[in-house]
């Protein structure tokens, strides 16, 4: 169609464009306006798509249905090809106010999408009430959606299903839940992976409980994806601290480390420590946990047979670490003010090199900093508002 060549010879002479020659107020009108004509022409697009599906143009070159066409020759994932066929016959048979905000570019297609989605299945599962429904929320929604971030307008569309159907709306929560997980497995480097999904209400403890712990620091060039995970790590660090968990094995929870003398004091050639659950890790890990620790000296043979297992002691004192908490009352290192309940013990001369586990050889220190002054070197100086006298 003669459309369609002049479309191709558009895009092709504003591909061409040097955006490296655009001024700023040029790039930014760009943007806004050339991501409205996707919309548009995302429109377009699936207006032609709901005619293909319903003449079955895709039986001709002998595929099984619209979206296997699509998945073939548009190059579509699958799951894309599928939710692309079902909003295009949606937004044709009952979406009509949502189809012409998508074609003006009033609203984004991850808007349309959400309501296509989450309203049409509401409208499904109802019949011909939910179609009525439907049509009459469906400008509501568009509203909304011309405001609204598409996640927000998803939110709109769960209140008004659980107006119109509240019993659907808690089938969907307890299959939700039930579709709850949490994978975690460990890789040959000792990469700990997670993979998880949970329903609304656990997903909100967990975010509450993390993003209590993500504020960053004045000196934090962490990530948001890593202060996550760090704050992941310190909630499960305190439960196990907390002695609460229940025992296994005969003993709390705990992570242990096996290393040698020779690593704990850094001689030449020394082999790495090995953490029971992941593997080998760096001697500089090892020294760092060992910095507050429980120690169990054992003595091994030629062929590493245990020959003599030692009481289990503390490296440092109760009494000495409530002295501690008392003088540092938090992190000690520059700018960060984490409590001491976030901290370790860090021994500044380490007591494997025959550092005395003395208040003058100790400073509190947030686990991200405890780390940087063992595995990077940098000096430690104690902030002014805790140096001990």
């Amino acid at each position: 169609m003669v459309l369609v060549g002049e479309l191709r010879s558009a895009v092709e002479e504003l591909v061409g464009v040097d955006v490296h020659s655009l001024t700023d107020a040029e790039l930014v009108a760009d943007l806004v306006e050339v991501r409205r004509q996707i919309d548009r022409l995302e429109a377009a697009w699936l207006a032609r798509v709901a005619v293909f599906d319903a003449r079955h143009v895709y039986a001709d070159d002998h595929a099984a249905s619209s979206a296997a066409w699509l998945r073939s020759v548009c190059r579509l994932s699958p799951g894309d090809a599928a939710s692309r066929v079902r909003s295009a016959r949606r937004l044709r048979d009952q979406l009509p106010v949502t189809a012409t905000a998508l074609g003006a570019g009033d609203i984004s297609w991850p808007h349309a999408k959400v309501v296509c989605e989450q309203a049409g299945k509401v409208a499904d599962r109802l019949g011909e009430p939910g179609a009525q429904a439907l049509s009459q929320a469906e400008s509501v929604f568009v509203d909304a959606a011309l405001g609204l971030h598409p996640a927000d307008v998803g939110r709109v569309i769960r209140r008004w299903e659980h107006v119109i159907d509240a019993d659907g709306f808690l089938s969907d929560a307890d299959r939700a839940f039930e579709r709850r997980y949490l994978n975690i497995s460990t890789s040959w480097q000792g990469t700990v992976y997670l993979d998880g999904q949970l329903d609304a209400e656990s997903g909100a403890v967990v975010l509450a409980a993390i993003d209590a712990l993500t504020a960053p620091t004045p000196d934090d060039t962490r990530s948001a994806g890593q202060r996550r995970a760090d704050a992941f790590v310190e909630l499960s660090r305190r439960s196990l601290d907390s002695g609460t968990l229940p025992v296994t094995g005969g003993e709390k929870p705990h992570i242990t480390v096996e290393v040698t003398l020779d690593s704990l004091e850094r001689r030449l050639g020394c082999e790495p420590g090995e953490l029971t659950r992941t593997g080998p890790v760096p001697a500089d890990t090892a020294r760092r946990l060992a910095c507050d620790a429980s120690i169990t000296r054992i003595i091994t043979g030629p062929d590493s047979e245990p020959l003599d297992v030692g009481r289990r002691t503390r490296v440092i004192p109760a009494a000495v670490r409530r002295a501690l908490y008392l003088r540092d009352k938090g992190c000690t290192w520059p700018g960060c003010d984490y409590p001491a309940e976030w901290t370790d013990a860090h021994h500044i001369h380490h007591w494997a090199d025959g550092g005395p586990t003395t208040l003058a050889n100790l400073r509190l220190l947030c686990r991200r900093h405890h780390r940087a002054t063992h595995h990077h070197d940098q000096e430690l100086t104690a902030h002014p508002a805790h140096a001990p006298p």
